[in-house]
């Protein structure tokens, strides 16, 4: 394989993905940590993504991969790192681990050699067709695309297309996702994702509902905003508030075995309402707190409080038994954690762990060192 490649008229260096980390990238050398991933493979290995070193966000960022064996209850040090350039000017991060129809494990990452904005950004992927082996096998690092970001899962549609959410964070590019028809082999551009005023980060996620439509909902200050697409992705309307208050931070939305509608976000349903309560119980990142959809998205039940205290970028594998895994992040900058939740559908309708297996607060990885 070539020793780089051509990204928007730039030569850039292949990733460099050791697999053998050595002590530079030990927990207690690392400050920061940030954006986790999570995902189980047919075997039942976990594999927990995210982005660390360094002592805030810049090119000192990497990604970092690692794997529990026993459902969560332990850890592996990092057994992946894609750092290209060490201390060098490019970050790399946004880890995305995600597990294909057919099993193999997909790990997606980005590479940013002039910053989250620059227009140099690029997406990578390699995979793995035996994730659950004592030395996975995988393939070389390939470029999905340029110019935009990967910070989501894809959605399978029902007729079996891919839909990657990828997001330009450059303001004069809009946003728009991959489509893939053959399993990853190839990805052609979808629809432009329009908004006024545009987010800051489009960061967005895709459901289907039963009669075909997809449905995006992205982060926005003070309200998620949505919008549909009627042709698997090749257009969408233009973005508008849909009247669920958010917080300007990531959640997740998806669909669960059972055909409900999942949404992990920051506080109650209406915390921006004019009630002191409200206010004071659930203003910026934390209680993050689970809901449920039985009517595709016209109303929200349930509300399973995941974590009282300041968190922030929820991700979540449903697995085909119903189980939910949802990693978070804490404490980006001071000894930085990632934490695991475990629950099901049931939980999340009573508002309470009711389910045998419920955990809360998992220790996935800390970094031992601080700014």
């Amino acid at each position: 394989m070539d020793s780089t490649v051509s990204v928007a008229g730039t030569v850039q260096p292949v990733p460099r993905v050791d697999f053998a980390p050595g002590p530079r990238y030990a927990d207690e050398r690392r400050c920061f940590g940030i954006c986790s991933s999570i995902a189980r493979t047919p075997g039942g290995r976990l594999w927990c993504g995210f982005s660390s070193g360094g002592t805030g966000e810049g090119h000192l960022n990497y990604g970092l991969v690692v794997t529990s064996d026993d459902d969560g209850a332990s850890w592996t040090s990092p057994r992946v790192v894609f750092d290209t350039d060490g201390e060098g000017p490019i970050r790399t991060d946004h880890v995305v681990a995600w597990t294909a129809p057919g099993g193999a494990l997909w790990l997606f990452w980005n590479q940013y050699p002039e910053g989250l904005c620059g227009p140099h950004s690029s997406l990578w992927a390699m995979t793995s067709a035996n994730p659950d082996a004592a030395a996975p096998v995988w393939t070389p690092p390939r470029l999905i695309a340029a110019e935009l970001n990967l910070l989501n899962k894809p959605t399978v549609l029902a007729d079996g297309t891919w839909l990657l959410p990828t997001g330009s964070w450059q303001k004069q590019v809009a946003s728009r996702p991959l489509l893939s028809t053959d399993q990853g082999a190839t990805f052609v551009a979808g629809g432009e994702l329009l908004a006024e005023p545009r987010p800051d980060f489009d960061e967005y996620m895709v459901v289907e509902r039963r009669d075909g439509t997809l449905v995006a909902l992205n982060r926005h200050p003070t309200s998620l905003l949505g919008c549909e697409s009627r042709d698997r992705g090749r257009t969408w309307s233009r973005q508008q508030p849909i009247g669920v208050a958010h917080t300007n931070a990531r959640f997740v939305f998806c669909r669960l075995p059972s055909g409900t509608w999942l949404l992990v976000k920051h506080g109650t349903l209406d915390w921006i309402s004019t009630s002191h309560e409200a206010k004071n119980r659930n203003v910026g990142r934390s209680h993050l707190t689970a809901y449920l959809s039985r009517d595709e998205g016209a109303t929200w039940t349930g509300g399973l409080l995941v974590e009282e205290r300041d968190c922030s970028y929820p991700d979540a594998w449903v697995a085909a038994d119903g189980q939910i895994y949802l990693t978070y992040e804490r404490n980006r900058w001071h000894q930085p954690e990632i934490l695991l939740a475990v629950f099901r559908e049931e939980d999340v309708a009573a508002g309470r762990a009711i389910a045998a297996g419920t955990r809360f607060q998992m220790l996935v990885n800390r970094a031992g060192g601080s700014v």
